[in-house]
């Protein structure tokens, strides 16, 4: 049993830890994401930041308890930011809370493997968990041949983005074999309605030895705007090069440029319709 005193200790590494992940994750967000965790220099605060959050979860009078309410919170934060630095510092510090305990290390990997869970379909924190070891490659193979066999479009198409990604990592030596299993369960889903696009691709490309990363499926503003134009292209016959011309073709370029951008929403369409009808 814990006494008065032991629970205000744990309260107060959870309440300080809580505030230095905050704090963590705010700096963490004002880094480019070109920026690697083996690129920082030793003297970066980032890394303060880091042996404060590891020292805390030893010093309390449970470290094992501790180290499991900072993995899950640890998680929690990997899952959400969309920052590379930020997968590859979460990911070692949850490593290092698992060093804590056997029995966090074995349910912080049973979380990340075998739960279901949507958030975990996202292929820049699985390999990182793969390149730390937190996420076993065979295990994974299997429990994504499950998931296939039993009908579960979403782990297709996250096994369709996981796999070539992880290929591409040079640093994880990885080939196809790895993922046998997976692989298996992929070819056995194509012979079963509906066909999904993804999955064919993805087939085509493996068996002509040209495995390419998935693209993030496009906005359908983008996909009806090639639409126009292609079906344009080919209904008309070719303009004369005038400076009205010229013009227009600019007004064409400048919109499919900003529908294209990732981070370009509906006000900077707006914006840019405004500019093109005072122009």
């Amino acid at each position: 049993m814990y006494t008065p005193a032991d629970r205000w200790s744990l309260q107060q590494c959870l309440s300080d830890f809580s505030q230095l992940m905050a704090d963590l994750d705010k700096l963490v967000n004002t880094i480019s994401d070109s920026v690697s965790f083996n690129t920082l220099p030793p003297s970066h605060e980032v890394f303060s930041y880091a042996r404060e959050i590891v020292n805390l979860a030893l010093q309390s009078l449970d470290p094992e308890a501790l180290a499991r309410d900072f993995a899950q919170a640890l998680i929690q934060y990997l899952y959400r930011t969309k920052i590379r630095l930020g997968h590859e510092l979460y990911v070692r510090l949850l490593l290092r809370m698992c060093k804590v305990s056997f029995n966090v290390e074995k349910e912080v990997k049973y979380w990340l493997i075998y739960v279901e869970d949507e958030r975990k379909y996202n292929e820049a924190v699985t390999v990182a968990l793969i390149k730390e070891g937190l996420v076993p490659l065979p295990e994974e193979d299997m429990q994504l041949a499950r998931l296939i066999d039993a009908g579960r479009v979403s782990a297709i198409l996250f096994a369709v983005r996981l796999i070539p990604r992880v290929l591409r990592e040079r640093s994880l030596e990885k080939s196809v074999q790895d993922f046998s299993n997976t692989i298996a369960a992929l070819n056995r889903a194509a012979q079963r309605a509906p066909v999904i696009p993804e999955l064919v691709r993805f087939l085509k490309n493996l068996a002509a030895g040209t495995m390419t990363v998935e693209e993030e499926p496009v906005d359908q503003s983008v996909q009806d705007t090639r639409a126009a134009l292609a079906t344009a292209s080919t209904a008309m016959s070719p303009l004369p090069d005038t400076p009205e011309v010229a013009g227009y073709r600019q007004v064409l370029l400048d919109w499919t440029r900003v529908c294209e951008h990732p981070a370009a929403g509906e006000k900077e369409r707006t914006m840019l319709a405004l500019q093109l009808l005072s122009q």
